[in-house]
């Protein structure tokens, strides 16, 4: 489950009050997913929802566990996402849907990861028998350019003809590279990644370029129109 801010403590308080009170071997079992932190480890990850996950946890005896995910990718991945507006447009521009990619400072880097893998250590938090804040990630950080680059390679294409640099996308509070630490996790939880970056992004490009070719249909059918250039990012 991910909760926003918001409703968090409203959720928490809902276990809390449920009648009749769970006995201590039946408690109630939440696991918290805070996106991207700044830093790489569960002890400096000090961030506003964990802190409600360790209050209700200590004072309340429930079963919560921060789970703290550095960034995590699928094909499922919403389109205004750095890493999918990528695969989207390499495929779009493999099947003539699409001309160029506009992007902004191809030097910050990120732990990506894949989203299957971070969902198996979510449910390993809930398989241990105490609740605990883990940080689930890579350990390994690739910059912007290195996703193009590979995205690019597996349809054939070279990344510079395509790509174009647009200032409006520059951040001014930039965060140059995030890695995570994940050995907790590891250590205790017996989990580690299965999906490598390479293999993560030619997965997201395989479906995106399926995706392109059921769109080249209904185009070529009149059905839809097509927006040669897509230029949303987040990352």
């Amino acid at each position: 489950m991910l909760f926003r801010f918001s409703c968090f403590s409203c959720f928490l308080s809902a276990i809390r009050n449920r009648h009749p009170l769970p006995a201590a071997s039946e408690v109630d079992e939440l696991v918290v997913f805070l996106l991207s932190p700044k830093h790489g480890d569960e002890f400096k990850a000090c961030i506003p929802t964990g802190l409600y996950t360790i209050n209700y946890r200590e004072a309340y005896g429930i079963f919560a566990c921060n789970g703290i995910l550095f960034n995590h990718e699928s094909p499922r991945r919403g389109e205004n996402f750095v890493t999918r507006k990528i695969t989207r447009a390499v495929a779009r521009i493999k099947i003539g849907l699409q001309r160029k990619l506009f992007l902004g400072n191809l030097h910050a880097s990120r732990d990506w990861g894949f989203a299957g893998d971070y969902v198996e250590a979510m449910w390993l938090m809930l398989q241990q028998e105490k609740p605990d804040d883990y940080v689930v990630a890579t350990e390994e950080s690739h910059t912007v350019e290195e996703f193009i680059e590979k995205a690019f390679v597996c349809v054939g294409l070279n990344w510079k003809d395509h790509v174009v640099i647009d200032k409006q996308y520059f951040r001014p509070a930039e965060v140059d590279n995030l890695k995570g630490d994940s050995s907790k996790a590891r250590k205790v939880l017996g989990w580690k990644p299965k999906v490598g970056f390479e293999q993560l992004v030619k997965m997201m490009v395989d479906e995106d370029v399926q995706l392109a070719k059921r769109e080249k249909v209904l185009v070529d059918a009149g059905y839809m129109d097509v927006s040669l250039d897509i230029d949303l990012m987040l990352v």
